[in-house]
């Protein structure tokens, strides 16, 4: 995570805030279950997530991430 300066038109005002960038690493097989903790339990009403498709990762840490996500 680190501070991000954010600014965005939200009910026809123009915001500039500080915000926190978050990345996470996860497979398709368990995005749905991510995107839907962080809609329900995420303070604003409207977050943003953005999905980055994959088209090439290290085939070592594809291992590590399908071990630690129990895959």
């Amino acid at each position: 995570m680190h501070p991000a300066r954010s600014i965005y038109l939200w009910q026809e005002n123009v915001e500039d805030e500080e915000e926190w960038e978050v990345s996470l690493k996860t497979l398709q097989c368990r995005l749905y279950p991510l995107r839907k903790t962080i809609l329900e339990k995420h303070s604003y009403d409207t977050p943003v997530i953005l999905v980055h498709p994959l088209k090439w990762v290290n085939p070592k840490a594809l291992l590590w991430l399908k071990g630690v996500l129990g895959i």
